[in-house]
């Protein structure tokens, strides 16, 4: 890619945070019953095991470059089940709105022509970071895109 400035770590967020948050996107789903029994699992959770695997994963941070990127791979690469029903995103494409371009063996030359200029433009470390609210992106990943399988 071609930014020259490091990216800033992944923060990660407080255990009190994250366990609100979940209470917070869990309430509209069950009774009130069923939320008031969850908010004692999570509080249980966040003031006993919760605090030791906050702990672990803290440190483990002060080692890593990403403290998500290894558990993606490893979850990603490492089971044999199969990605197609179980891990794979997909996408639909939009039908070309230019008329003279709507013939499949046009459409299909022109994707095939676009990304073997993404991957050239890739690989030849050219490629402009992806950039939300003005802010770099991590793109190691971009890496994995092609000439890999699972």
């Amino acid at each position: 890619m071609t930014s020259a400035t490091p990216l800033p770590k992944l923060p990660i967020p407080k255990l009190e945070d994250t366990a609100r948050k979940f209470i917070e996107r869990f309430a509209p789903l069950v009774s009130e019953e069923e939320l008031e029994k969850q908010k004692k699992i999570v509080n249980s959770f966040v003031e006993n095991e919760g605090k030791a695997l906050h702990e672990t994963l803290l440190k483990y941070n002060e080692t890593h470059e990403s403290y998500v990127e290894e558990f993606w791979n490893d979850s990603y690469l490492t089971p044999v089940s199969s990605v197609v029903l179980n891990l794979n995103p997909f996408f639909v494409l939009a039908d070309d709105p230019t008329p003279e371009r709507s013939n499949q063996i046009l459409r299909a030359s022109s994707l095939v022509f676009s990304a073997l200029k993404f991957v050239c433009t890739l690989r030849a470390g050219k490629l402009p970071n992806d950039m939300v609210r003005d802010k770099p992106l991590c793109m190691s990943q971009y890496n994995n895109l092609f000439g890999s399988s699972r």
